[in-house]
């Protein structure tokens, strides 16, 4: 049983108070800034300045934050006051009812508007189109995947069918999906197909007889340094599985849109997570040409803020932990999204009827350096900034273009344009391409694959 204390005695508190009861946690006290009364029922109340005497009194090992209204500088003040060695901090989420699994995020998952400038987008008015949809969501249990989910299930489809190959993370998403029908009271069924779509049989075993409406393709491999150590299953993951899906629903006539989510590293990439990216774009392109109406789709951005495996979250932990904080080069840079920003925009895309040019972006601003956002980390935690140069990993840049210079096309969304690919590529030349990279792959030549794929991401 754990023994916590909860810092605010506003209704947050008390509603969160009622809550963890239910479960079983032990509450040793509230922490408030004036202290005027002694008890809340049968829990006490102490001054800020007690911290240190009650948790070693009382083996205190969680404190939780519980004013979600406060203003973000003075939220993050506060927060390192409370910030004890070997004591959980946590910080109430305000989006999920508590309900036997706590709806509690850890303090490192500070929200990136803190660090970014957020854009405010409206889709109200594109919401009714999903309200009778069946959608796939593939990767659904990575980072965009989640956030997406999450997002599109407020919406109302009539059905959500999730694909991931982690059964771990298939079991965390069910989880925190039930909670939000439950407190939104949404009667959208879900449904979760655990499987590799890269497998072929495993796709049309599992997807052939669904009428399936709008496919969000999140998945894919990612990571670039992983990536290049494993170049085989890399090409094998991130084009077969786009092949398999794009060869059963060409003849679709209940699939309204397939949205293919890239990536700035496709354009003349170094590496081969980009490249692949590059060839599966190409495929969903001629895909739409055959298409009567604009049903494939592409859209490529830059690094959504402090998503899975991003070296935001690491450098949150170097600095909260007073370590150096690794970068690969003071001169990187990166355009960066929220994940509120990429999940609104990739929405949006996936209702464009009109065809906008064969690529969609969203507008990213600025490239940021890494070690710029690094220092603004720091000083929120009124932390010292220490740092030491790593060197660049294997296929990364310097600096991510988005793509080559074209006239930007105006879509509905101001946030969002398009631009016409640069590359001729027939139908033809893309299966002969197709069946080149499968007998390397076959063979297990990964260094012949690589060279393929690097070239035809630089043509």
């Amino acid at each position: 049983m754990k023994n916590i204390l909860i810092y605010g005695s506003g209704l947050a508190s008390k509603k969160l108070k009622e809550e963890i009861l239910k479960i079983g946690i032990n509450i040793k006290g509230i922490i408030v800034d004036k202290k005027r009364k002694k008890y809340f029922g049968n829990i006490p109340f102490y001054k800020l300045t007690d911290l240190n005497k009650i948790t070693k009194k009382d083996k205190i090992d969680t404190i939780i934050f519980a004013i979600p209204s406060i203003q973000n500088k003075k939220k993050i003040q506060i927060l390192n006051k409370l910030k004890i060695n070997n004591i959980d901090l946590l910080n109430l989420n305000d989006d999920v009812v508590l309900k036997n699994h706590v709806g509690l995020k850890d303090i490192n998952d500070i929200k990136p508007e803190y660090f970014l400038k957020k854009k405010l987008i409206n889709n109200s008015k594109i919401k009714k189109n999903f309200k009778n949809e069946i959608i796939l969501i593939t990767g659904g249990c990575g980072s965009i995947g989640r956030s997406l989910t999450e997002k599109i299930i407020k919406l109302r489809p009539k059905e959500i069918i999730i694909n991931d190959i982690s059964e771990y993370g298939i079991h965390n998403l069910n989880i925190k999906i039930n909670l939000i029908k439950k407190k939104y009271n949404i009667k959208t069924k879900i449904r979760f197909i655990m499987g590799n779509l890269s497998n072929r049989i495993f796709v049309k075993n599992c997807l052939k007889k669904i009428n399936i409406t709008y496919i969000f393709h999140c998945a894919a491999y990612k990571h670039v340094d992983i990536v290049e150590d494993n170049i085989l299953e890399a090409y094998n993951n991130n084009i077969n599985s786009t092949r398999n899906l794009l060869s059963l629903f060409e003849d679709s006539k209940s699939l309204k849109s397939f949205l293919l989510i890239s990536t700035d590293k496709a354009y003349k990439s170094k590496n081969v997570m980009g490249a692949t990216k590059r060839v599966c774009e190409k495929m969903v392109m001629l895909n739409n040409l055959k298409s009567k109406i604009n049903k494939y789709k592409v859209v490529r951005f830059g690094n959504v803020f402090a998503s899975d495996g991003s070296a935001i979250p690491k450098i949150f932990n170097q600095i909260l932990n007073n370590e150096k904080v690794t970068i690969t080069s003071p001169k990187m840079k990166r355009y960066f999204l929220t994940m509120n920003e990429a999940c609104e925009l990739i929405i949006a895309v996936s209702t464009f009827n009109k065809r906008n040019g064969d690529i969609m972006f969203f507008k990213m601003g600025k490239s940021i350096k890494i070690i710029n956002i690094a220092k603004k980390i720091a000083k929120y935690f009124n932390k010292d900034f220490n740092y030491k140069i790593i060197g660049i990993r294997k296929g990364e840049k310097l600096n991510e273009i988005l793509h080559h210079k074209s006239k930007k096309i105006k879509t509905l969304n101001p946030n969002i344009y398009g631009i016409t690919d640069n590359v001729e590529f027939s139908n033809k030349k893309m299966i002969l391409l197709l069946e080149k990279m499968e007998i390397f792959y076959n063979l297990g030549n990964a260094l012949k694959l690589r060279k393929i794929l690097l070239n035809f991401s630089n043509l």
